[in-house]
């Protein structure tokens, strides 16, 4: 994610205020106290001290008695109808997918139709856990539309993790796999609950949102699979440097991928840059000393072509 938003601030013209324009830091100091109801809404949801409902409900008249001692933003009762309001009117759409996403939900569960597809991808994968993969992630995105997090995962360890074990994943990669895929399927599309409520926040257009989720978070379609294809990274029988190798070159691979996707490394890249980039990321991505050697000359080739055209594209811009 600090990679992709890196590079798109870049490519825009993005720069980050000046000194003279940051806000003070005595003055903020003195508000500290504002931050009380989502510091006590991240414990009690964190420490599952109680339901969400009730931690949001709680945070919610902490925010009002914190606001009290605020004359600027005080919370009045016409406030308060005005924030019912406002929330009412943006959980809408949230609400309309939720209803959407639970009627597909129920129908694959309920008429079988998850059984038939598990069985299909290990049939249609036969000894290529790739394909497996990939047909896993498109099953758990599907069944994690609109479902909490833990019940996402209860679903996902009961029906997509014993796919790939039988693939000869190891539990623990299959289990991250399934679950970190699980969770993906609120940022994306068509059901995109996560982009939905935040778009609903912004006043901006769901769909464009949820479409813009999925390109900044394309490290989150990356890392499971580098987890089952090599689960060194999960520390399953490895060693401290196999471990630093592998976070080193899918750190890079996923550098270059998403260079690739925002069109842009030093400067603005063209076509070509982007497919030789995207495919040295992803060989740097899979296990190997193979695919990291030639992913390695890849990129390399790229960044040297970035430098050398580096002060042309500064004349022309």
């Amino acid at each position: 994610m600090f990679i992709t938003v890196h590079l798109e601030a870049k490519k825009e013209g993005l720069k980050g205020l000046t000194r003279e324009e940051l806000p003070k830091l005595k003055p903020l100091l003195k508000q500290s106290y504002l931050l009380f109801p989502l510091i006590l809404l991240i414990y009690l949801v964190g420490t599952s001290t109680k339901s969400i409902a009730y931690a949001a409900a709680l945070a919610i008249i902490a925010a009002i008695v914190v606001s009290l001692f605020n004359k600027e933003h005080r919370i009045t009762p016409k406030r308060i109808l005005e924030a019912l309001a406002a929330g009412g009117q943006g959980m809408i759409t949230v609400a309309a997918a939720c209803g959407v996403a639970g009627i597909i939900a129920g129908i694959i569960g309920v008429t079988g139709l998850a059984y038939l597809l598990f069985n299909g991808i290990v049939a249609l994968a036969g000894n290529h856990v790739i394909i497996a993969l990939f047909l896993t992630m498109l099953c758990c995105i599907i069944l994690g539309m609109g479902v909490p997090t833990t019940a996402n995962y209860c679903i996902m360890a009961a029906t997509c993790a014993p796919i790939l074990i039988k693939m000869g994943v190891p539990d623990l990669a299959a289990h991250f796999f399934v679950f970190y895929f699980g969770i993906v399927a609120d940022l994306t599309p068509p059901v995109a609950l996560a982009a939905y409520a935040g778009a609903a926040i912004a006043q901006a257009n769901p769909m464009k949102t949820a479409f813009t989720s999925t390109k900044l978070a394309i490290g989150a379609f990356i890392v499971p699979y580098v987890f089952a294809l090599n689960p060194a990274m999960l520390f399953i029988d490895t060693s401290a440097f196999e471990v630093i190798l592998i976070c080193i070159t899918s750190l890079v691979g996923m550098f270059a991928v998403s260079a690739a996707l925002q069109g842009y490394f030093l400067h603005n890249m063209k076509w070509f840059e982007r497919i030789i980039s995207a495919v040295g990321g992803l060989l740097l991505i899979y296990p190997g000393l193979l695919t990291d050697i030639v992913g390695v000359c890849f990129v390399g080739t790229i960044l040297v072509l970035q430098f050398a055209t580096k002060r042309q594209y500064k004349k022309l811009a």
